[in-house]
């Protein structure tokens, strides 16, 4: 899925090239625009390279919400956002030319360039779980908690099972009374002892532990965290503690203490 993306990325990062250099050379404005050859192929080249570079760095393609029309209009905002920054910086500090490139020109070519990948992307979201289902690779999560945050959180993993997303089963925490057998929401899942574990990644993949489980159980699930740093298995919380908290989420580390931090200021600097 990558692979085609950026592939993708590629094509149409060239053709908002053209097209907004054919439209400037057009647009009967006082000044004539044209670029010599090898720096119109030194700006493509550099564009190309710098726009699909971000796509990958940003991870647009392969996130979950990849499909979601909110989120592809985001994503290649903050791409083409990305690219543009660093094709100024490129201009100004490498190439250094005589005279200043137009702007109409710049401004064309980010606006296009934004249009077509986003407007591929929505027309072609339908094709991302008909990619994973091809050629994807499935990732197999068990959830630890029971109760209603434990499936909320599994019914969102649910909406996900086209991009390859499987939920083995849930895990009952150590101090759970009357744990059922199975669980019913699509689909059918069955709750798991936590003495269990070990014996049944030896039979099953696991790639993740979700854990949606108050936050005083924390502490007594703090094994199961350890066997996941032993055994090289994701392991991820379920921080939603506080439902009304609109901030960004980001982790910090000051000493041996993990600090989860919230923050409605953007944490990224650039």
């Amino acid at each position: 899925r990558k692979i085609l993306f950026g592939l993708s990325d590629v094509v149409l990062t060239a053709a908002a090239f053209e097209l907004a250099y054919g439209f400037r050379r057009w647009l009967p404005l006082s000044n004539e625009f044209f670029l010599l050859p090898e720096v119109k192929d030194l700006l493509l080249f550099f564009s190309v390279l710098t726009w699909v570079a971000a796509g990958y760095w940003l991870n647009i393609h392969s996130h979950p919400d990849a499909t979601r029309i909110r989120a592809i209009l985001r994503d290649s905002a903050r791409q083409v956002g990305y690219g543009a920054m660093a094709l100024f910086v490129f201009i100004v500090f490498g190439l250094r030319l005589p005279h200043p490139i137009s702007r109409p020109f710049l401004a064309t070519f980010i606006v296009a360039s934004w249009f077509f990948l986003a407007g591929f992307r929505i027309a072609a979201r339908n094709l991302i779980p008909a990619l994973s289902r091809e050629f994807g690779f499935k990732r197999y999560i068990l959830v630890v908690g029971l109760g209603s945050r434990a499936e909320r959180l599994a019914r969102t993993l649910e909406d996900y099972y086209e991009d390859g997303i499987r939920i083995v089963g849930f895990l009952a925490p150590p101090d759970a009374v009357q744990a059922p057998a199975t669980i019913q929401l699509q689909r059918e899942y069955p709750v798991l002892p936590l003495d269990n574990l070990r014996a049944m990644m030896a039979q099953h993949v696991i790639d993740e532990i979700h854990f949606a489980v108050e936050s005083d159980r924390l502490p007594s699930l703090e094994e199961v965290f350890l066997w996941c740093d032993e055994e090289g298995v994701c392991s991820r919380v379920a921080v939603d503690f506080f439902p009304h908290v609109n901030s960004d989420l980001a982790l910090e580390r000051i000493g041996d203490t993990p600090l989860l931090t919230f923050t409605a200021a953007p944490d990224d600097e650039v």
